[in-house]
């Protein structure tokens, strides 16, 4: 439920959420599948997650002159209205949710002091005002810079860009502005958790691509390095057939101008 409710991914680096040791008969394979895979792959995210987390917070807090974190208003039944329903039996079911939600609700709060959390919007915002060619990339299931936070960025320079287009075609501009911002995701594998004979889940294996923080190769960084170093000498991201042949050639780099993460909790409940 912690995953859920802060929006950590529920694939992780071992653990796809919906595989199951062939070794188990079929019921217990269902139930590995919708239970205990989901839940190894919370717990991994969140033990990966929590330390990173623990630090940032810590270090945000300094630099603010006091606390920055504040659930007084958080609501989070509601942050996992959806979720529930998908992950139930990772959950314990309806009566599982309910009594954690009612612990939750019962539970103390913390508050912000206002004056650090006014100094720490000072110290850092996007703003989505891109000028120029600027590539974003990250895995999906990646559970410290979570994929919500990449497509907040994305959202806000459409907006600026929409903005932008209107201006222009007010001015009496046909040509449309350059798209400053190259989107890439990084997508993990529908299944990769890997078993030993016994049935056991095997997690010393390396983490699958499109999870942990910044599990990237060298090939996808070099990919990266020659588009930027494209739009450094045209003035303009790399597109078209050249962008997609060259995210083709460097591996598990995906262009989609259709795909959304899912909104970052923050900016919910």
């Amino acid at each position: 439920m912690v995953a859920l409710m802060s929006g950590i991914p529920m694939q992780s680096a071992h653990f796809d959420s919906t595989s199951a040791p062939s070794v188990l008969p079929a019921a217990s394979q269902t139930s590995f599948q919708l239970a205990i895979n989901p839940a190894f792959a919370a717990l991994e995210n969140v033990a990966n997650a929590a330390a990173l987390a623990v630090l940032a917070t810590h270090d945000l807090e300094l630099q603010a002159g006091g606390a920055v974190f504040d659930n007084t208003t958080t609501d989070y039944a509601a942050r996992i209205k959806e979720e529930q329903f998908i992950w139930s039996s990772a959950l314990s079911g309806n009566s599982g949710i309910a009594g954690l939600s009612s612990v939750l609700a019962a539970s103390p709060r913390a508050t912000a002091n206002p004056a650090a959390v006014a100094k720490l919007k000072t110290l850092a915002s996007h703003s989505g005002k891109v000028e120029i060619p600027t590539i974003l990339f990250t895995g999906v299931a990646d559970p410290v810079t979570v994929a919500g936070n990449q497509q907040s960025v994305a959202d806000k320079y459409a907006t600026y860009w929409a903005e932008k287009w209107a201006a222009a075609k007010k001015a009496g501009v046909s040509k449309r502005p350059a798209n400053n911002q190259l989107v890439l995701w990084n997508f993990p594998p529908q299944k990769y958790t890997k078993f030993s004979a016994a049935g056991a889940p095997d997690t010393t294996l390396p983490a699958a691509t499109g999870t942990n923080h910044c599990n990237f190769t060298t090939s996808q960084y070099l990919a990266i390095a020659d588009m930027l170093a494209y739009a450094a000498d045209n003035g303009v991201n790399l597109s078209g057939g050249a962008l997609l042949t060259k995210l083709r050639k460097a591996g598990n780099m995906t262009y989609d101008r259709d795909y959304a993460a899912p909104k970052m909790k923050f900016y919910g409940n």
